[in-house]
């Protein structure tokens, strides 16, 4: 008897450092995709929508049997500011069934079906709009298929007259938004002001609303929200929460929360009392992605990845050893996630010759007063 499982994989994309834009005016973003099985999953680029066409590395076996890849794309320094959303997912493909002649014949009504499927992760949903106007309708919950991808499903019911008398009738899936969380800087703080702003890119449909909390209390006074702004059927907006420094240094967690076609999604932050305050270190979890065996044999170079995650405070940072030897290589700043921890990646480049001849190359985790964390791979685990 043979059993087949598939797990799919939890997947992020961690964006490139501002060293690397300012001295190398590139941009290398990373997407991580672990814990999936089997192997044979793979990863895709898309830069406002388009597609990227980039290697993937091969699935590595982790130690508790399931597979983690990585990817990274390049872009350059214009390309990476006018961008609006790159991502690492896969788009389902959209249709719509039109309404039977009988339905509409003997129940004077017409239901329209939306099919979307061979899209990954899970939690795309589906949204009507009947000539332009939208249309509040559930779409089923992502439905896991035999090859690893979901597909969803809608229906929606028009009266005949309304059948008859619309133009287009359209659905597809909705795009939630990217939601950052932009704390005050240290020039205001000086001051005796402070601003948070929070930014909304590339969703759709149109119709976010924002709303912001302290300390899990809801505020409106000081809060300026913009207008949604429209560029090739996605949609952004920005939300700046005004405050007095008094407030700020008052105030333990700030969370910009975002409803759009009903789901609620939130960034939050933490003021810099707070931090000290605490005084608490939260050691990030490090580990190294081997390069794929299709780089090194076309482009014969091989490019590792070091990925650390859930840590805190955000001055971590990570540095390279090949064979105990010491590599200056940049890493990424923290990224402060939702649930207030901090990730960080680097990438190393090694010649086909330094990565066939090495033992071992590790990344290390260091932050003033404690111990560093060890990520390693070596060349013979790779070729098991």
């Amino acid at each position: 008897m043979c059993l087949s499982v598939v797990t799919r994989p939890k997947v992020s994309v961690l964006p490139p450092s501002s060293a690397e834009i300012s001295s190398k005016k590139t941009a290398t973003l990373v997407c991580v995709a672990n814990k999936g099985f089997p192997s044979d999953w793979s990863l895709s680029w898309k830069v406002d929508g388009s597609s990227r066409s980039q290697e993937s590395s091969a699935g590595l076996l982790e130690k508790d049997g399931l597979y983690s890849w990585s990817s990274s794309l390049t872009l350059s320094e214009q390309e990476w500011m006018e961008s609006v959303s790159v991502s690492c997912v896969t788009r389902p493909k959209v249709s719509v069934l039109p309404p039977s002649s009988a339905e509409i014949s003997s129940k004077k009504t017409a239901t329209l079906v939306c099919v979307a499927n061979k899209g990954f992760p899970s939690d795309w949903s589906l949204s009507w709009k009947v000539d332009g106007s939208s249309r509040s309708q559930e779409s089923s919950a992502g439905l896991l298929e035999k090859d690893g991808l979901y597909s969803w499903s809608s229906s929606l019911t028009l009266s005949e007259q309304e059948w008859m008398e619309s133009v287009s009738v359209s659905s597809g899936p909705a795009v939630k938004p990217s939601v950052s969380l932009l704390p005050p800087s240290s020039l205001q703080i000086s001051g005796d002001s402070a601003a948070l702003l929070c930014l909304l890119s590339s969703y759709s449909p149109q119709g976010a609303q924002v709303s912001w909390t302290l300390d899990g209390s809801e505020v409106i006074e000081g809060v300026q929200t913009s207008a949604e702004s429209e560029r090739d059927g996605r949609y952004s907006r920005s939300s700046v929460l005004s405050l007095s420094k008094a407030r700020w240094e008052g105030t333990d967690r700030f969370v910009c929360r975002v409803k759009h076609n009903g789901a609620d999604q939130e960034a939050s932050t933490f003021s810099s009392s707070t931090k000290l305050d605490v005084g608490s270190v939260t050691r990030p979890k490090v580990s190294v992605l081997p390069p794929s065996s299709a780089e090194i044999s076309s482009k014969k170079t091989a490019t590792l990845l070091c990925v650390a995650n859930k840590g805190f405070p955000s001055d971590w940072s990570l540095s390279w050893k090949v064979d105990g030897s010491s590599r200056s290589q940049e890493s990424s700043a923290g990224l402060l996630e939702k649930d207030g921890l901090y990730s960080w990646s680097s990438s190393l480049t090694l010649s086909e010759q330094e990565w066939m001849e090495s033992v071992s190359v590790s990344c290390e985790a260091t932050r003033s007063g404690q111990p560093a964390l060890t990520g390693h791979v070596t060349r013979h685990q790779c070729s098991e």
